[in-house]
């Protein structure tokens, strides 16, 4: 084996594009140091080709659907259209391989930002089965569920759903002094709780916008009170520290922001659907307006998800009012 070479450089560049001038477009350019040893101290042999790998989420396997280039320099410029939408966020992996096809192992992940790591488990009160100990995916079921993100925080965008996904969650990193928000990132909500990347399998989920450091973790759905850790946690780029609200109600900022579903069951409180922490008449009117319109589809106001605005989301709140998030 030759040994891993070193860490990476990465800039992101803007240059003006050659047929329209005026426009801007980005690049990034990744390096890395160049590999001269193998793991016994001896030379490696000549040339020494550098595989470099890319994906949209932090934890992906290089394979040929993720390689990029092949190159023995010590660096390349990406200029990925990607890289000028906001909703995307692109992550590298590279090895080394010398002329006898020894390979290194691959040099941790880098992105075209700083990201922290996490793996998220959490019910929705409203979705939640007891007696099956999972959630109902009635959306995707009915073909109402959105190809789009529903928050504009975060509008990504996935083309098939390979996996029955319950719903879309919006998961923000928040600093402890002030509470602002320092990264968040939209993923899919899957039967058992588990919250995942767009593939609806890898569950090690990357938030950018953030650098390693402590955070609490809030997470937002559309028509349920958020819930956030009590603590902050020391979250990094190289491991995913796991936090499961499914089974713990010591981890909620509060006793009364977690929702007991079960004898060790806890989620989320639905009827928040204006999202703006409180179970409160807003919510009602705007269940009613959506009611008296006889509302179908992909609704906030449809709190049991079954595709209609009835009376029957209208007890849910009911038995919900007053409760806020902290």
């Amino acid at each position: 084996m030759i040994k891993r070479h070193g860490i990476f450089y990465f800039y992101l560049l803007w240059f003006a594009a050659l047929v329209h001038p005026p426009l801007l477009r980005a690049a990034a350019i990744l390096s890395w140091n160049s590999v001269t040893q193998n793991t016994a101290g001896g030379s490696v042999g000549a040339p020494i080709y550098y595989y470099v790998y890319r994906d949209t989420f932090p934890s992906f396997q290089p394979g040929d659907a993720t390689f990029l280039v092949a190159t023995t320099d010590t660096f390349i410029l990406d200029t990925a259209g990607r890289l000028d939408d906001p909703a995307k966020n692109l992550f590298y992996r590279v090895k080394a391989v010398d002329a006898w096809g020894n390979e290194s192992v691959y040099a941790p992940t880098t992105g075209e930002a700083p990201f922290v790591l996490t793996g998220v488990h959490i019910w929705l009160g409203a979705a939640y089965q007891a007696d099956a100990d999972s959630m109902v995916c009635a959306l995707k079921n009915l073909d109402l569920l959105p190809f789009l993100s529903p928050y504009p925080e975060s509008p990504r965008h996935v083309p098939v759903f390979a996996e029955p996904p319950v719903d879309w969650l919006l998961v923000q990193l928040l600093r402890p002094g002030d509470l602002r928000v320092a990264g968040e990132k939209s993923f899919l909500l899957q039967s058992n709780g588990t919250v995942t990347e767009l593939d609806g399998k890898n569950s090690v989920l990357g938030i950018p916008g953030a650098e390693p450091g402590l955070y609490h973790i809030r997470i937002r759905h559309r028509n349920h009170l958020a819930a956030t850790t009590h603590r902050a946690l020391a979250l990094n780029a190289d491991s995913a520290v796991e936090v499961d609200f499914r089974a713990d109600s010591s981890l909620y900022a509060a006793p009364e922001s977690a929702c007991r579903l079960g004898p060790e069951a806890w989620g989320l409180w639905p009827g928040d659907l204006d999202q703006d922490g409180a179970i409160a008449v807003k919510d009602y009117v705007l269940w009613r307006a959506q009611a008296q319109s006889d509302a179908m589809g992909y609704q906030c106001a449809d709190l049991n998800f079954d595709g209609r605005v009835t009376t029957r989301d209208y007890v849910i709140w009911y038995r919900n009012a007053r409760r806020t998030a902290l």
